[in-house]
């Protein structure tokens, strides 16, 4: 390894350092700027300066090198999401506020996917398989139809936003990633590469696999996860099984990401030591955080071609579809509450979550789309990031507070 690759490396481990340690909302930045950090998305946009796409001092060699980080980084956000969810908690909400989650989730994902495919079949790609065409589709409406919870906890201090909308909103973004998640796993398995063009049941094994595959880590899991109290101990075991779970994922093919997140579900609700878990993990979170999303800005590539219509594209049908999944949630499922009807005005907050799966999806299928779809991404969550919270506080802070 000669000494610039050294000091490159070394100059990247004191920006992790400094990153975790002063961004994700630890700092104090001009209100325009402070979304951007408090989301962890400008290491993305520094990674992106600092790789082929901007001064290209990480040469290609030291880039594969750096790729098992994104696997291992995919199976840490996975797992600590997925145990999240412990039944117990999730049964004290009333059914309807999932529903409206979900329908507000799938109006967002429907829209976008169905528009995007038409633009890329008709305009952009025409040339290329239907296949790739629809993989690139499915995968923005699937990154669409998310909400960053960050942004959302943002408003509570510095908006004028009512009590009620300000808590619908901190529960919708908790859970509608939900569905996204579910249609990532959904989607490996139905365009796995190795799945033919024709109908066949090779689709539900490779579902049946994902599954397995999260199902089981979660039971190695609690079966391994020591009950002595040892921080080092503790953290060599979830470090392991993630990086397993990952990286099964990945050489199958699969979503790291949704077979880890169920890992970390199945975790949860089986194991007495999901706390001491819990706490590791989030302990941990800003650090790997920083490092995955440094190293996802290392690995884009921007092909500006199509990205002057498909990023303005992407930017209209996700605010047109959290405006419209917004409002039929509310008129079918919120009935009698003090939810404003555009409530999806203040749910355009995009973070990490969309980031990862458009990321995870890459890693695994290689299609033709993936950088402009992933570039796509990372240039929504900036601009989304960006105009939040000034769009929340427009539509919705004129209502007053309950």
């Amino acid at each position: 390894m000669s000494p610039g690759v050294v000091l490159l490396l070394a100059a990247l481990a004191v920006l992790v350092l400094v990153g975790a340690r002063t961004g994700f909302g630890k700092g104090s930045l001009p209100a325009v700027l402070s979304p951007l950090v408090d989301t962890g998305t400008v290491f993305i946009l520094i990674g992106a300066l600092l790789g082929p796409s901007g001064f290209n001092l990480f040469t290609a060699g030291m880039l594969s090198q750096l790729s098992p980080v994104l696997v291992i980084g995919l199976g840490w956000i996975g797992f600590l999401y997925g145990s999240h969810f412990e039944l117990r908690l999730l049964r004290r909400y009333p059914p309807a506020l999932y529903a409206a989650a979900a329908t507000e989730a799938l109006i967002a994902f429907a829209l976008v996917a169905a528009l995007a495919w038409a633009l890329l079949t008709y305009a952009l790609a025409p040339e290329l398989p239907g296949r790739e065409r629809l993989a690139a589709a499915l995968l923005l409406g699937i990154c669409a139809s998310g909400t960053a919870p960050a942004g959302i906890f943002q408003l509570g201090g510095r908006s004028r936003l009512s009590a009620d909308d300000l808590s619908a909103l901190r529960f919708l973004s908790t859970v509608d990633d939900i569905p996204a998640m579910l249609l990532l796993g959904l989607m490996g398995a139905l365009l796995h590469p190795t799945v033919p063009g024709a109908l066949s049941v090779q689709p539900a094994l490779w579902l049946l696999f994902s599954v397995g595959i999260g199902v089981g880590l979660g039971l190695i899991t609690h079966w391994l996860f020591p009950r002595v109290d040892d921080v080092r101990h503790n953290s060599l075991v979830l470090l392991g099984v993630v990086s397993l779970g990952a990286g099964a994922a990945v050489m199958l093919r699969l979503s790291p990401l949704f077979v880890t997140a169920l890992a970390g579900l199945t975790f949860a609700n089986l194991s007495p030591r999901k706390e001491r878990a819990y706490g590791l993990l989030a302990e941990s979170e800003h650090t790997l955080y920083t490092v995955f999303l440094l190293v996802a800005g290392l690995l884009l590539r921007f092909d500006w071609k199509p990205l002057w219509i498909l990023v303005p594209a992407y930017l209209l049908l996700r605010a047109g579809g959290k405006l419209g999944g917004g409002y039929a949630a509310r008129r079918l499922l919120m009935r009698g509450s003090g939810v404003s009807p555009l409530i999806g005005a203040g749910m355009l907050f995009q973070g990490g979550m969309a980031l990862a799966m458009a990321i995870s999806f890459q890693r695994t299928h290689l299609a033709e789309l993936d950088a402009q779809v992933t570039a796509t991404i990372v240039l929504g969550v900036v601009v989304f990031e960006l105009l939040g919270p000034s769009v929340a506080d427009a539509v919705l802070g004129g209502r007053r507070r309950r």
